[in-house]
C-alpha cells in the first residue's frame, strides 16, 4: 500500500478540489468474460490472495493488457479511457492520474508525450516543479499518482 502526507500551513493555497465521475462505455471482450468467470467459480475456501488476483487479471483487461505468466504484457486492445484522457487535457492544464499497473503508467506516458504535454513521473519524485510562489500545485504540469 502506498500513502502520501503533506503537511501544509494556512497560509498554503490548495487547489480546489473537483471530483468527476466519468462513465465510458465498456464491452465485455473474450478474454474479460474468462477472467470474469474464472473469478466467479472460484471454491469458497479459495485464499483471499488468489480471488484478489482473479480481479486484478480483471482490473488489467478492462484497461486493454493481461501481465502473463513470464511478466510480459500481452496489450488486448485500445483502451478508451486513455482516448478520453487525451480531449480532456486538451481542455484542462491541472490534474491528477490515477494508475494501478506499470503498463497503465507507459501507455498514459505515450499517450500523454504524443499529445505534447509535461507531466511530472510521480508524486515520489522529488524533483517536483514549483510555481509561483513556491506553491506546487500551481503548475500546468500533469501529476502522475501510483495507486496500489
Amino acid at each position: 500500500m502506498y500513502s502520501h502526507r503533506i503537511d501544509y500551513e494556512e497560509e498554503d493555497k490548495m487547489p480546489e478540489l473537483n471530483i468527476k465521475e466519468i462513465k465510458l462505455p465498456f464491452k465485455k471482450t473474450p478474454e474479460y468474460k474468462l477472467a470474469e468467470e474464472g473469478a466467479i467459480n472460484l471454491p469458497e475456501y479459495s485464499t483471499t490472495m488468489t480471488k484478489l488476483t482473479a480481479i486484478s487479471k480483471m482490473h488489467q483487461i478492462a484497461n486493454g493488457y493481461v501481465y502473463m505468466d513470464d511478466r510480459q504484457v500481452k496489450y488486448l486492445y485500445n483502451n478508451i479511457k486513455l482516448d478520453w484522457l487525451l480531449e480532456y487535457v486538451a481542455m484542462h492544464n491541472k490534474f491528477v492520474i490515477v494508475y494501478r499497473f506499470i503498463a497503465d503508467l507507459d501507455k498514459i506516458q505515450e499517450k500523454l508525450t504524443q499529445a505534447g504535454c509535461s507531466f511530472t513521473e510521480d508524486v515520489e519524485n522529488e524533483g517536483i516543479e514549483k510555481g509561483k510562489e513556491g506553491n506546487e500545485f500551481d503548475t500546468n504540469r500533469i501529476r502522475l499518482s501510483a495507486c496500489i
